[in-house]
């Protein structure tokens, strides 16, 4: 007997399909061929549990595979199968959503080839080095399409975590630190669809251990050190007010570029700039300790 039709998925559901997936009551019409080719369990539909009854489940003579994964999931990874959708992949674009459903689906049932794309597409959008982290500022205050946004902060770092890409944790902590209040950190973040994105407790309490560890680093604490007016300064009298009134990074803003420079002379600026940029790559290093279990070196940090 034929299983009830909970709703059926229209943009794939095809006449000529010979299989349909259940995923928690979305069905898709697919050719499991096509599926085979990206997978290797659909190779073998009995490598798919399937509920112990009398005859099996089917959907207008087609086997009916029931799947607890998310229907989302499973649409975002058929768009990019049928479609040849595989933008998301592109270093020019940029959709969280989309590559961590590639990811779930593509450990799951390995889809390898589009697990290990997707895979590289999330570590290349996470900076490999202070120079890609100013890049990543730069362009996500632009606004530009091929950067994570303020709102994947949190859904990246998760990301991170089930799929333990460990070598972009630390990183994937300072973006959190750098994007989000203290507000949001333990309540979460709204996103489109208006789920919340939370932190789990032991992230939360990694971030914040991360945030004091910065905060009590000597290089964190050298930003002040710095002589202004120097001895080449051209204008001293303006710069030492400049200097006098001007706020030094807080512990969430530790790694984000001095910008508020433009009324210093030439050379105060650059003494400035040199500054903050060699303590700023000084904690960059040190991020693998401040986010995990790195053991501090002293000649380093302390």
């Amino acid at each position: 007997m034929a299983a009830t039709i909970i709703r059926r998925n229209t943009n794939f559901w095809f006449d000529d399909g010979n299989i349909v997936l259940n995923a928690q009551g979305t069905l898709f019409r697919v050719h499991r061929g096509i599926i085979g080719r990206h997978a290797q369990v659909f190779k073998d539909m009995t490598s798919i549990p399937q509920p112990q009854t009398g005859q099996e489940p089917s959907v207008e003579g087609c086997p009916l595979v029931p799947l607890d994964d998310d229907p989302e999931d499973w649409e975002h990874l058929l768009n990019v199968i049928y479609d040849c959708n595989t933008s998301s992949f592109s270093k020019d674009t940029w959709n969280l959503p989309v590559l961590t459903s590639v990811l779930r689906l593509g450990r799951k049932y390995a889809f390898d080839h589009l697990y290990g794309e997707a895979l590289k597409r999330v570590k290349l959008g996470v900076p490999s080095t202070l120079e890609t982290w100013d890049e990543m500022l730069d362009n996500l205050y632009n606004a530009k399409a091929d950067t994570p946004s303020k709102d994947d902060a949190i859904d990246l770092l998760n990301v991170l975590l089930e799929f333990d890409v460990g070598s972009c944790l630390p990183v994937g902590y300072a973006i959190c630190l750098t994007f989000l209040t203290v507000e949001e950190v333990f309540r979460g973040t709204p996103r489109q669809d208006g789920s919340i994105a939370r932190l789990s407790a032991a992230s939360i309490e990694t971030l914040i251990v991360g945030r004091e560890k910065i905060f009590e680093s000597k290089h964190f604490k050298a930003f002040p050190d710095v002589l202004i007016p120097g001895e080449d300064c051209s204008f001293p009298a303006g710069c030492r007010r400049r200097s006098d009134c001007s706020p030094y990074p807080k512990a969430h803003s530790a790694l984000e570029p001095w910008e508020d420079i433009e009324w210093y002379c030439d050379q105060c600026k650059k003494r400035l700039i040199d500054h903050s940029r060699l303590h700023r790559q000084a904690i960059w290093s040190c991020l693998p300790f401040y986010f995990g279990s790195e053991q501090s070196n002293d000649a380093m940090d302390r």
